[in-house]
């Protein structure tokens, strides 16, 4: 607001119709009016923030009007500031930069017409854009984040967020995104199968043992180096034209869909680095761009040198994907082109399948399995899910559920991991430690659990330290867990919006009978609905004190890790 000067000679008629509305005016005095924000120490505590603020035309008076709030559509701070409290005010602002601020926190959520933000250079460890559906391009890179949920964030194009601590990235919805740059973290896995628009992808030096990419026309140049991955399936990837994978645990790559890759494999010059003799490089067509990207080559291909590379269909499986229960057995058919050559057959997993010399699997465990067959230069794979001995009807709702978070990883059978036992109950020491697997086993801060009842040996024990350290349970009293307690659904679907950091649902009112507002479920179920991750009984209960069984258990996570992680 500008100041305006007011003469002395008032009239009457202008003073009896201030006193009317209720304002006071005096010479050389602001009129404050509501709406109106004073850049005080109260609204904005920090001293460079303020100086900022009245350096602007807009704030030259001290006092921000609720018109010129509406015309604040970019605020640019620097190293002067530390503290962003009061930026909740710009309900307009578009574009926020913050960045080498020393900034501890941000809090965006008022900031809903965000279309831009970068904060990066400061020690953020906490960044909530769920508020902010605009978004379009986020650096938060070089901060200390362990967490970041983009999921929904439909108007989301470009990411930043390198050299961070991030263990889990979710991208569920993002559905525009087209340049990611997340490496130099801890993530263990990563899932854009949902970002089928992905041009531009760099997740090297993490801890990834999972990538999925989905179907991917877009993805041009991806730099997946220094991971853990057993795996990197690129078929699905047409047009990729650079690809960095060296430094990972695979020892097979199939190239024979990507006919860019082919070409730097077939027709480029080998390039090697004296400082990493187990890595070569393919490279052809050098000083390309192709307007987004400039690179120094059109054709890239790095990998390690005892990679073994499949360029073409010379070895066809009859099957890409199979189910055997456990204890069963199958035969699996291949055409080679070349008569002479031998094939050769291995299992990534002798513990879950084996595979003899004439391509019989027998199915020993649950879990997930590749079977590949090898002939001269040639190979072709088939994933094979060992099926439990009792779950095996595709038509049972906890199928899919407990294949998926058993290949995962999240849950353990019974029997040498050849039965499931879905009508179980679930206890409480087991629900907690399949959070904790759900969310990839992260570090936790304490040495010693606060509950008598769990002891250092148990297996358990780092699950329930992480489920206290993040607010997921109190335990059933200040000393006790009782981990050998059943787990009911109420407690359940509490525990999983605990670790969904306590989302507020959109509905007021529960549409289960038996859930009542005084409940402390009440919250957590109506969330848990509206996620469809519970869809309760045909006689319109959610029966809260129910034990929640295995199968159920398994339900729940599965939906959990769809429609909050982004991934499943």
């Amino acid at each position: 607001m500008k100041k305006t000067l007011l003469s002395v000679g008032i009239s009457l008629a202008a003073l009896a119709l201030t006193a009317a509305v209720g304002i006071s005016l005096f010479p050389g005095k602001t009129v404050k009016a509501a709406g109106d924000v004073e850049i005080n120490e109260t609204n904005f505590p920090d001293e460079g923030f303020r100086e900022y603020l009245k350096n602007e035309d807009y704030g030259e008076d001290g006092v921000l009007s609720e018109d010129e709030i509406s015309l604040i559509f970019k605020i640019q701070v620097g190293p002067s500031v530390s503290d962003l409290k009061g930026i909740e005010y710009f309900t307009e602002l578009e574009y926020l930069e913050c960045v080498s601020a020393d900034l501890t926190s941000l809090d965006v959520s008022k900031n809903v017409n965000l279309k831009g933000l970068q904060c990066y250079h400061n020690k953020l460890s906490s960044l909530d854009v769920s508020k902010n559906t605009k978004l379009e391009f986020l650096y938060c890179y070089d901060n200390q984040l362990k967490k970041l949920d983009l999921s929904g964030l439909t108007a989301l194009k470009r990411l930043e967020c390198y050299k961070n601590e991030l263990e889990t990235l979710n991208t569920a919805g993002c559905s525009n995104l087209d340049f990611i740059q997340c490496h130099e973290n801890k993530l263990v896995s990563l899932d854009l199968s949902s970002s089928p628009k992905v041009k531009y992808l760099f997740c090297s030096s993490n801890d990834l043992k999972t990538l999925k990419l989905g179907k991917n026309n877009a993805l041009l140049l991806m730099d997946c180096h220094n991971n853990k991955l057993k795996n990197l399936d690129i078929r699905t990837c047409p047009n990729i034209y650079k690809l960095d994978c060296y430094g990972n645990d695979f020892t097979m790559l199939d190239i024979s869909k990507c006919p860019n890759l082919i070409k730097a494999y077939t027709e480029g010059m080998e390039d090697f680095d004296n400082n990493f003799p187990d890595r070569t490089a393919y490279c052809l067509d050098w000083n390309s761009s192709d307007g987004d990207y400039e690179y120094p080559y059109r054709y890239y291909l790095g990998v390690d040198t005892d990679v073994k590379i499949n360029k073409s269909d010379d070895v066809k499986l009859d099957k890409d994907k199979v189910s055997i229960v456990c204890g069963k057995s199958l035969a699996l058919k291949a055409t080679i082109k070349d008569t002479s050559a031998k094939a050769k057959w291995t299992s990534s997993d002798s513990n879950i399948a084996t595979v003899d010399k004439s391509g019989k699997v027998k199915a020993k465990m649950a879990g997930t399995v590749s079977i590949t067959v090898t002939a001269g230069d040639a190979f072709d794979e088939c994933v094979v899910t060992v099926l439990y001995k009792d779950v095996k009807n595709s038509k049972d709702f906890w199928y899919n559920p407990t294949n998926y978070l058993t290949a995962e990883g999240v849950v353990k059978g019974y029997d040498k991991q050849t039965l499931f036992k879905p009508a179980n109950e679930c206890t409480r020491a087991q629900m907690v430690t399949f959070l904790y697997r759900l969310q990839g086993e992260p570090a936790v801060t304490a040495e010693t659990c606060k509950f008598k009842d769990v002891k250092k040996t148990d297996y358990f024990f780092k699950p329930v330290i992480w489920a206290v350290e993040n607010g997921i349970t109190t335990g059933v009293s200040k000393t006790k867990f009782n981990p050998q307690g059943v787990c009911t659904r109420a407690q359940t679907v509490t525990f999983l919006w605990r670790m969904a950091k306590q989302p507020e649902p959109t509905s007021n009112t529960c549409k289960f009978k038996d859930v009542k507002k005084t409940d402390y479920f009440y919250q957590p179920v109506i969330w848990a609905s509206e996620m469809n991750i519970v869809a309760g009984y045909n006689d319109g209960t959610f029966k809260p004190q129910g034990k929640c069984l295995r199968r159920q258990m398994v339900t729940f996570l599965y939906k959990y890790d769809k429609y909050v992680n982004g991934k499943g």
